[in-house]
């Protein structure tokens, strides 16, 4: 094999090992934010099956998440950054309910599951008024 080829040869696997590095790198880096991502969709799942829910059973929701398995949900989503179901259920009158409405429900990742992306405990959070709730 001739000099130039060798050196060629060479030079490839030098950016095949940088390019493997900056990937893993990259992976590395996206791992908290995408559990967060995760929990976000999971949240958003357990509100459609609760409004579907709701349509079913005279405009009521379920007063546990278990009522949702498995004709609205397959099973009940983990959250990835607890490695377990942290997902809790309020429903009716209580605090998080500030405006007072009668049926209402308001989900919560519960503990403190993403502090490695800035968000504080028992966050992100969704209820059937406002949706999506990602910081307090």
């Amino acid at each position: 094999m001739n000099k130039t080829v060798k050196n060629l040869l060479q030079v490839v696997a030098a950016i095949g090992v940088i390019a493997v590095a900056t990937l893993v790198n990259c992976h590395l880096k996206m791992r908290p934010g995408s559990h967060l991502t995760f929990c976000k969709s999971h949240l958003k799942d357990i509100g459609t099956a609760m409004e579907a829910y709701s349509t079913d059973f005279s405009e009521k929701y379920p007063s546990n998440l278990d009522q949702l398995v498995p004709k609205y949900l397959k099973a009940l989503p983990e959250c990835e950054a607890a490695g377990k179901v942290s997902y809790k259920l309020y429903t009716g009158q209580g605090p998080a309910n500030n405006p007072g409405y009668e049926d209402y429900y308001y989900l919560e990742c519960h503990g403190q599951n993403h502090s490695d992306s800035g968000i504080r405990g028992h966050y992100p959070a969704y209820d059937g008024i406002s949706g999506l709730l990602e910081r307090p």
